[in-house]
């Protein structure tokens, strides 16, 4: 039993690394005063009162897109929000007092 415990934790982080490797970078990050989301280059950063709005709607897939649109002219597309219900994500963004484009 002793030599078991440390041996199926071996295995657990092997497996936990192995799904850390094949799984891209994906979603986004909503805090208090920041938002932190990932890209194909890697994780981005913003305060929010770097955002001047947010753009949230539906792909002709039917999926949900969600564009941040920053101070500085500069736009971003959040992924990993498909399958989130667009109110849910206007809740969110407008508890923080961004401005809100459907």
């Amino acid at each position: 039993m002793n030599r078991l415990v440390p041996a199926l934790a071996v295995i657990w982080l092997g497996l936990l690394l192995a799904r850390l490797v094949r799984n891209p970078g994906r979603g986004f990050r909503l805090g208090q005063d920041r938002i932190d989301w990932f890209t194909e280059k890697g994780r981005q950063s913003a305060r929010l009162d770097d955002l001047q709005s947010v753009r949230i709607g539906r792909s002709p897939e039917g999926q949900t897109v969600c564009v941040l649109c920053l101070a500085d002219g500069r736009t971003a597309a959040l992924s990993g929000v498909g399958r989130m219900d667009e109110r849910d994500l206007m809740r969110e963004f407008g508890r923080r007092g961004i401005r809100i484009i459907a």
